[in-house]
């Protein structure tokens, strides 16, 4: 009577599944809370123009998403998104901070700016945060060492194996 072993599919050293990528479907979902991030965010920063306009739009894109269930693999994106409309504040306040003047041929403004830093720092960080949280979640399972293998090819033992 022989020993039946299942051996991996791949005989290196390093397994297909460790250094494989997001599913497709994953990254999608990945990108649609993004983009509900930087809704709720750009609504929340915007609160008082056309953040009203938006705020309705993202509950409603909150409950079509977190109705889905295979949409909760890209959740780490609401993080990312969330970011998103903070570096672009610190964009528009680039010149800041303080009082920032520009002159056209027939006339001058001025305005006030903001200090770009933190918003900027804030933005990356959650954008950053989001990312890798992604990465990490959706990484395939790692066999440890010992783990019996599931599935793959099955062979006879030979005396030189045992």
């Amino acid at each position: 009577m022989s020993a039946v072993s299942r051996t991996p599919p791949e005989l290196g050293p390093r397994s297909r599944l460790e250094g494989a990528a997001p599913a497709v479907g994953a990254r999608a979902w990945f990108g649609a809370f993004t983009l509900l991030g930087a809704a709720w965010a750009f609504s929340l920063v915007s609160i008082l123009s056309i953040g009203m306009v938006i705020l309705p739009l993202a509950t409603v894109a909150t409950v079509v998403l977190l109705t889905r269930r295979s949409s909760r693999q890209g959740l780490p994106g609401l993080v990312a998104g969330l970011g998103a409309p903070l570096v672009y504040v610190a964009y528009l306040n680039r010149a800041g901070p303080g009082q920032v003047c520009t002159e056209l041929a027939a006339r001058s403004s001025c305005t006030q700016d903001l200090d770009p830093l933190p918003w900027l720092i804030v933005g990356l960080c959650l954008v950053a945060v989001g990312a890798v949280a992604f990465l990490i979640r959706s990484r395939p399972h790692r066999r440890l060492p010992g783990e019996a293998f599931q599935g793959g090819p099955v062979r006879e033992l030979g005396a030189g194996d045992r």
